[in-house]
């Protein structure tokens, strides 16, 4: 797939003249390393969005990393994204050829292969995509892992949106994820709702029902949700080595605003599946240049409390300091000692010029296997726009 981006890139340099956005990321990572000796580590990123002007509809979209870590001491990549993309108004038809991410319902994560969206009338849309599962690391293509889904959204006049969706997963062996999903939303009554359900094909059972509604006051908000999920495991998912459980989850989120402040609640309850439970409850109070917050939680999880802040002060029109610090003290489920962990980072961001800015940041961890464990960023962004 680099290799037909890289097809893709030299054509549109050489045949086209083109508008070009790019975001440019440098960093260099310092830490002590596994024996204490000092390590660093670089990343690269790189963001692509180049279109075409003398090829109406035409565009060309990519962003991957190049790094190199200290423990492996060898030059990696990533490839996240990188497609060719036709599109035409008056058709309604919008075509990506490449490695897409999708987040769609039940169609969700990374194929090298073909989308082919149409809008036959303006409140209609139809989706298909298809092609080879990427791994996780994306690095590659999964071998012999193909996926293919549908989509159909409809946007309606009435107080309700409709979206369907269908995806599956095939190996040699045969079909290993088959899905189907409806979400409904809209505004009713001055709240905003959202209702998805996720149906297994494969076991005849649901996988997710989730019910979320919005109520905005004049200097509040309030939103509740419910939800009952059931855990999606395959044989080689890095999720497998935990134990999950399928639950029922009750949500409640309230946010008042005071002035230049905000106060926010959120408290949630879960009902595991062997009758077990937690209860976890979150306060903060925020303001443009920074916020506290507070975080109890007790239960099946364990139990937990911590304290958060962070605060961000421009300095001058080009320059600004910012720091986020957190204090946890926890006991897991599985382990009876009692645990606690600090984290302090501060830094400080110059803007160059409009396009590009510089980002200097050390980081302090204190726990149970490091006393004080001391890191460095240094980070230099540029966007480019023609």
């Amino acid at each position: 797939m680099r290799r037909l981006f890289l097809l893709f890139l030299l054509a549109f340099t050489v045949q086209a003249q083109m508008r070009v956005r790019s975001n440019v990321t440098s960093s260099l990572y310092f830490y002590g390393g596994a024996n204490q000796n000092g390590a660093t580590d670089f990343y690269q990123d790189v963001a692509l969005d180049l279109a075409s002007n003398d090829k109406d509809g035409f565009k060309l979209n990519g962003y991957f990393n190049v790094y190199r870590s200290a423990v492996t001491d060898a030059w990696r990549s990533r490839f996240y994204n990188g497609y060719l993309q036709w599109s035409s108004d008056a058709s309604g038809l919008k075509a990506r050829l490449g490695r897409q991410f999708f987040y769609r319902d039940v169609i969700n994560g990374s194929l090298d292969g073909l989308s082919l969206e149409y809008r036959p009338v303006k409140f209609l849309q139809l989706t298909l995509v298809g092609g080879k599962s990427v791994s996780w690391n994306r690095e590659s293509s999964t071998q012999d892992d193909y996926g293919l889904g549908m989509e159909m959204k409809i946007n309606a006049v009435l107080p309700f949106n409709v979206g369907l969706t269908y995806y599956q997963k095939q190996r040699p062996s045969g079909l290993y994820r088959q899905q189907a999903g409806a979400i409904f939303n809209g505004s009713l009554f001055h709240w905003r709702y959202l209702l998805q359900y996720r149906h297994d094909l494969l076991s005849g059972n649901y996988q997710r029902i989730r019910l979320m509604l919005f109520y905005a006051f004049r200097q509040s908000n309030l939103t509740l949700e419910a939800s009952s999920q059931k855990p999606e495991i395959y044989e080689d998912l890095f999720r497998q080595l935990f134990e999950l459980e399928a639950f029922n989850q009750l949500r409640v989120g309230y946010r008042f605003f005071l002035n230049d402040y905000s106060f926010n609640l959120r408290v949630a309850a879960t009902l595991f599946s062997e009758g077990r439970s937690s209860a976890r409850i979150n306060f903060s109070v925020n303001r443009k240049w920074g916020g506290l917050g507070i975080v109890f939680e007790n239960g099946y999880f364990g139990q937990r409390s911590g304290l958060t802040g962070r605060l961000n002060y421009d300095l001058t029109a080009a320059l600004a300091v910012y720091m986020s610090s957190s204090y946890y003290n926890y006991e897991r489920r599985l382990i009876s000692a009692p645990d606690e962990a600090t984290a302090l980072a501060a830094g400080i961001r110059y803007h160059l010029n409009e396009q590009s800015y510089a980002d200097v940041q050390l980081q302090q961890g204190i726990n149970r296997v490091y006393a004080s464990e001391l890191r460095g960023l240094l980070r230099f962004n540029y966007r480019f726009n023609q």
